[in-house]
């Protein structure tokens, strides 16, 4: 197989480029022509898969959500090219989704032997993510981060935690489902996977190939409905909880009176009024038998 494998270098901390070395090396053994390109900084990622073949037989990515999503925003057609991770960063939404291999080893076997499967593409305006799209507190925190550099880590998100927390005021969303009257909310989580953040459980129904996105509003989002929905996520989900809807949906419409920040896949993307939509089945990725 011809095969491209992006890496970021600072993910999976100092033994990340090794990791990715040894990959690269033993699909090379087995007789893949394979082509390792490690990152240079924010963007280039996104970059290089603009340049990418289309011929091209297996697109890997070494790296986390955020390496993942710059090569999907880069492709020329997301539909043609299957996609393989090796789960190297924080969250690992995907990661968690379908268990992949942290191993070089067993990752040379899933690039060479596993399933392809058809995921559904979400679409905030041009942005395209394959996890989740979210907007409230949890976006407004990823908004704080975007100044960072070097390697994140659970530990990098205390600061910008509390930095939001300081001047924290729920805002007013207005989200409407597939054309329907508009449901009032302070936070809404729209999925197409079941873990959130690499630690919570929000949309326990989610599947990535579903056709629709699983969605969450939240009524209220004070400081200790924020505590009240993180304990539920730790247990297993949060589409139970009191003040929560909870619905799936192919078109989703979010309005506030003043801007709200929304993220995807864990990084900032704008603001206020947005619409996302979903392309069911779209993107080629390829997930253990």
């Amino acid at each position: 197989m011809r095969i491209l494998l992006v890496a970021n270098p600072i993910s999976g901390r100092r033994h990340g480029p090794a990791r990715v070395r040894e990959l690269a090396e033993r699909l090379v053994r087995r007789g893949h022509a394979v082509e390792l390109h490690f990152t240079r900084g924010r963007g280039d990622a996104r970059a290089r898969a603009q340049e990418a073949d289309p011929g091209l037989e297996r697109l890997v990515v070494a790296g986390g959500d955020g390496t993942l999503n710059e090569v999907l925003n880069g492709l020329a057609d997301p539909a043609k090219i299957p996609l393989a991770q090796l789960p190297l960063g924080t969250a690992n939404l995907l990661g968690h989704e379908f268990d992949l291999p942290r191993s070089p080893e067993a990752c040379a076997d899933l690039v060479e032997r596993g399933r392809i499967r058809r995921l559904d593409l979400g679409l905030l305006g041009e942005r395209r993510f394959l996890a989740v799209a979210s907007c409230g507190f949890d976006a407004m925190v990823t908004a704080a981060l975007e100044r960072r550099s070097g390697a994140l880590g659970y530990r990098g998100y205390l600061g910008p935690i509390w930095r939001t927390l300081r001047s924290y005021r729920p805002p007013a969303l207005r989200v409407s489902l597939d054309g329907a009257a508009a449901i009032p909310g302070a936070l809404m989580v729209a999925s197409n996977v079941r873990n959130y953040g690499g630690l919570f459980t929000v949309t326990e129904h989610a599947s990535p190939d579903s056709g629709v996105l699983d969605v969450c509003v939240f009524a209220s989002a004070t400081i200790p409905d924020l505590v009240r929905y993180a304990a539920a996520g730790l247990r297993g989900g949060m589409s139970h909880l009191r003040g929560v809807t909870s619905a799936t949906a192919r078109r989703i419409e979010i309005e506030a009176d003043t801007p709200v920040p929304i993220e995807v896949d864990g990084d900032a993307c704008g603001t206020t009024p947005a619409t996302i939509e979903v392309t069911p089945r779209c993107v080629p990725f390829v997930v253990p038998e």
